[in-house]
């Protein structure tokens, strides 16, 4: 599925003045993308900063990089130490420390992620090493399937990197997995205060990577 960017509602984004700010930022980047289509149907959706104010929801940037289609996920539901953010068309992504744990709506979801040792890492809680990772899918007959990896944790140490106009100094982990029939990596960026800047993390083979910004904490 290519996620669209679409306004959010007034009840979705929590207060009416958030709502209608955001509703009138995605309608314009809507506009200007389909004006450009003809000449290049993956043009990617860009924003400034100044398109934000007003907007104090915490606030990702995703892209899918299959497709290079864009899309911004705001929380809609905390369970415990997760968050469910919804793009505007409803689709998914729950997260813990910026992990990805579970996707739904992208047609090749996957059901539950298992990291213990990459959420202990990405939480200040454990080392870099060897790891763990499990996967559980839903395969053509509507059943859940198991699919585990061994995987290295790798911290790169410090970088810089620019977010929508502003410059963050964030440690970068890297996750190697492989199993007998596949391997992925998956790339995180954490900021000094802890919040997840950026990342690029597999969704499922079908689906491929989604990379994400955090733009409003």
């Amino acid at each position: 599925m290519a996620l669209l960017l679409a306004a959010c509602s007034s009840a979705d984004r929590g207060t009416e003045g958030q709502g209608v700010v955001l509703a009138r930022l995605v309608k314009d980047q809507v506009v200007q993308r389909r004006a450009a289509a003809a000449a290049a149907p993956n043009t990617a959706v860009l924003l400034t900063r100044a398109q934000l104010a007003g907007i104090d929801d915490s606030l990702i940037r995703a892209r899918v990089e299959n497709t290079n289609q864009f899309t911004l996920l705001y929380v809609a539901q905390t369970n415990g130490p997760s968050q469910i953010w919804y793009s505007p068309d409803k689709a998914s992504i729950t997260m813990r420390s910026g992990l990805v744990t579970q996707t739904h709506g992208l047609g090749a979801d996957v059901y539950s992620v298992s990291a213990p040792q990459m959420l202990n890492v990405l939480e200040g809680r454990g080392a870099p090493g060897p790891s763990k990772r499990t996967h559980r899918l839903m395969d053509g007959g509507n059943s859940l399937s198991l699919v585990t990896y061994d995987c290295t944790i790798s911290d790169l140490g410090a970088e810089s990197l620019v977010v929508l106009e502003r410059k963050f100094t964030a440690r970068h982990f890297r996750e190697v997995c492989a199993n007998e029939s596949d391997r992925f990596t998956n790339d995180y960026w954490r900021d000094a205060s802890g919040v997840m800047r950026a990342s690029r993390q597999r969704v499922s083979a079908e689906f491929g990577y989604i990379f994400t910004e955090r733009l409003i904490d």
